[in-house]
C-alpha cells in the first residue's frame, strides 16, 4: 500500500496528460477536456509532493 501512495501523484500527472490527448483527439474538443486535464495534472504535482514530504 505504501507503494502505491509514493506513485499516486504520479499516476494522476499521467491521467491528467492521458485527457489532454483526448483534447486533441476527440472530434468535437471542448475547454471541459483542459479544464479536467489540468486539474489532475495540479493535484498530482500537489499530491507528489506532500507525499514525498512526509512518507520518506
Amino acid at each position: 500500500m505504501v507503494q502505491l501512495a509514493k506513485y499516486l501523484g504520479v499516476l494522476l500527472l499521467l491521467v491528467g496528460v492521458i485527457v489532454l490527448v483526448l483534447h486533441s483527439v476527440v472530434l468535437n474538443p471542448t475547454n471541459t477536456y483542459l479544464w479536467v486535464g489540468i486539474t489532475f495534472m495540479a493535484v498530482g504535482i500537489i499530491t507528489h509532493i506532500i507525499i514525498h514530504k512526509y512518507l520518506k
